[in-house]
């Protein structure tokens, strides 16, 4: 007979301690970050993918080896060390609090064992025989899989969604796009929402940004690429909410639509990469005439021309992985990205600079996250209060009042960045035409408590020094994105 009682627990935002920082201690990590835990590691040193997901502030890092007293308030605890004499202390100190523990080198030992899982969806099948025999475990686990798949996950969902709407409950489902930057901005929300309470589920838009590579996006000719299938989601009830980079977001929403709630901000500056180049320390100044540089931004582009105008500029699309690779293949002997999806991602190159936002003002709302859903939705409140980071808001709602003044989209060369003192928001802002020859900047300051005023007010002191003449040149459509 069995010794173990197989049940599901809920640990969104609940806390569990895994002590190790290794292979197995990592496999450990992913499947609890996969349920929304509050994870804190115990080790010495992380591995390569622990590391990624401590720069996205997934888990939590404690660089020393396990101590007395390391898992006191944890629900659970996870001892994968390596070294059985430190796995049954951590057992040992949990079970004498009541914590159920796992033993990653001897799972006898211990009061919790995992088993080998099965997902589709929302739809969880876990197989698990006592320790005896792990491999057959993951064998039955993976002829259950090839039965038990997408068709079934759908069928739940369905299901799902018509009980939500008869009782009232269930998970909300964030509407994102597929890539891994989304994916990982998207569970970083989810994971907050967990924190109050919330549940989520995932829907994947592929969107025609994410469709259309072979072009850039000024030639594409439209506003909201990355965004209006996720508000299609939204208007048709597939989704409660979506998730967009906030500099992704049309300058005026979707008819019927609201930001619920704009998250706190990461860097919101550019990042200049290479791997041919040490432009650490020089920066842009540390490339040789005529090295191609590539972006699909035209923000960026007639920036860096206004700069470096001997350096040959190249279109590179795809997200941020793809560019990587396209950088590591010798596509480009720089590029430059923004820093917070390279945080986000725990991305780099061998060789990086952080552009000062004075010689390289941002893309409006760069490095922030929107939060997005239906007029009246009676979930945005709930998002509001558990997502809305207020000085971040007031900063983004400034730069797309700039956005939305000078009705810029991809095909113009806009930049603007916000930022708080006190009571005080600072705001400065970019045109440039795209060969660089003329770059239009502005300065303002006013209260944080009008931010959408501030910005509409910079916007015409843009367009009276000269901007107006720069946009004339161009077709204009509105939309904030900038990739």
């Amino acid at each position: 007979m069995s010794r173990y009682l197989p049940i599901a627990l809920d640990l969104r935002g609940r806390l569990v301690v895994v002590v190790g920082g290794g292979r197995v201690a990592q496999r450990k990590v992913g499947c609890l970050l996969d349920v929304l835990a509050h994870v804190r590691v115990i080790a010495p040193t992380l591995s390569a993918e622990m590391q990624g997901w401590l720069a996205e502030g997934l888990i939590e890092h404690h660089a020393r080896p396990y101590a007395d007293g390391d898992v006191d308030g944890a629900w659970l605890a996870f001892a994968a060390t390596g070294d059985p004499e430190v796995d049954r202390a951590v057992a040992a100190e949990a079970q004498a609090r009541g914590i159920f523990a796992n033993l990653a080198s001897e799972p006898e030992q211990g009061s919790l064992a995992t088993s080998a899982v099965h997902r589709a969806g929302h739809l969880t099948i876990a197989v698990n025989t006592d320790g005896l025999a792990p491999a057959f475990a993951v064998r039955v686990r993976d002829e259950i899989a090839a039965q038990y798949g997408e068709t079934y996950a759908e069928a739940l969902e369905d299901q799902a969604r018509e009980r939500g709407r008869s009782v009232g409950k269930g998970p909300l489902i964030a509407a994102t796009r597929g890539s891994a930057l989304a994916m990982t901005q998207t569970r970083w929300v989810a994971q907050r929402l967990a924190m109050h309470g919330i549940a989520t589920g995932i829907e994947v838009i592929h969107t025609k940004g994410d469709r259309i590579l072979d072009r850039t996006l000024a030639a594409v000719g439209s506003d909201g690429l990355f965004v209006k299938e996720l508000e299609r989601a939204l208007a048709e009830g597939r989704a409660d909410y979506a998730v967009h980079s906030a500099k992704d977001l049309p300058s005026r929403l979707g008819e019927g639509m609201v930001l619920a709630a704009i998250c706190e901000r990461e860097d919101p500056r550019d990042t200049l990469l290479s791997h041919r180049f040490d432009v650490s320390a020089g920066g842009l100044h540390a490339l040789p005439q005529g090295a191609r540089v590539g972006t699909s931004s035209l923000r960026r582009r007639a920036q860096l021309a206004a700069l470096r105008p001997d350096l040959l500029f190249t279109d590179l699309r795809g997200n941020v992985d793809t560019r990587l690779r396209k950088l590591e293949a010798g596509e480009a002997d720089a590029i430059v990205l923004a820093s917070a999806g390279l945080r986000r991602l725990g991305a780099t190159a061998r060789f990086v600079h952080l552009f000062d936002s004075a010689e390289m003002t941002p893309a409006v709302a760069q490095g922030a996250l929107g939060v997005e859903c239906r007029t009246g939705s009676p979930v945005a409140a709930r998002l509001r209060e558990a997502l809305n980071h207020e000085p971040s808001e007031r900063c983004v709602l400034a730069e797309r009042a700039v956005l939305r003044a000078l009705e810029g989209g991809c095909q113009v060369p806009i930049g603007a960045l916000a930022q708080l003192a006190g009571e005080r928001l600072m705001l400065d802002a970019v045109v440039a035409s795209l060969d660089g020859t003329c770059v239009v900047r502005s300065h303002a300051e006013g209260s944080a408590r009008e931010p959408e005023a501030l910005g509409t007010a910079l916007a015409e002191r843009l367009l009276a020094a000269g901007g107006r003449e720069i946009l004339q040149a161009f077709r204009p459509t509105e939309g904030g994105f900038d990739s």
